[in-house]
C-alpha cells in the first residue's frame, strides 16, 4: 500500500480535532475509578492487599484486569504523558487550522468542477444553457 498524503493529512486533522473529546469521554466512562483504583504494588502489598481485596473487590474475579485497565485509562487520559501527547498531537504539524489550509489548497478539485459543471450543462468552456436555460 503506497502512502497517501492526502489521506494522512486528513487523518490528522480528525485527531486533532477529536482528541480531546476521546480523552473527556474516557474520563467520563471511568468516573472516579481513575481515582480510586489500586495499583498492582497496593493489591500485592502483604497488608494492604488482602483488605483491597475484600473491601474494593468484592467477589468480581475481574477486578485485577479492571483495575489494570483503569490505571491504562489514566495514564492516557491524566497523567503527564496525556497532556504531553496532546499538545504534540496539536502543535507538531501545525495546528488545526494550519492543517485544514494545508488540505485545501492542495486538493485537487478538477473532478468535482467538471462534474458540476456537466450537471449545470456548461461546456468544458464555460459556455451553455445556464440553470434557467438560457444561455450564459
Amino acid at each position: 500500500m503506497l502512502y497517501n498524503p492526502m489521506a494522512a493529512m486528513a487523518g490528522r486533522i480528525v485527531s486533532i480535532e477529536r482528541d480531546p473529546q476521546m480523552l473527556q469521554i474516557i474520563r467520563e466512562l471511568c468516573g472516579s475509578g481513575l481515582l480510586m483504583a489500586p495499583g498492582q504494588a497496593d493489591l500485592e502489598h502483604a497488608e494492604l492487599g488482602p483488605h483491597l481485596a475484600r473491601y474494593v473487590m468484592g467477589h468480581d474475579e475481574g477486578g485485577p484486569a479492571r483495575f489494570r485497565l483503569l490505571k491504562l485509562a489514566w495514564e492516557y487520559a491524566c497523567d503527564s504523558f496525556s497532556a504531553r501527547q496532546l499538545l504534540h498531537e496539536m502543535y507538531n504539524v501545525g495546528s488545526l487550522t494550519t492543517n485544514k489550509q494545508r488540505l485545501a489548497t492542495s486538493y485537487d478539485t478538477s473532478a468535482a468542477v467538471a462534474l458540476a459543471k456537466t450537471l449545470a450543462g456548461l461546456s468544458a468552456e464555460g459556455r451553455g444553457a445556464g440553470c434557467l436555460g438560457r444561455g450564459t
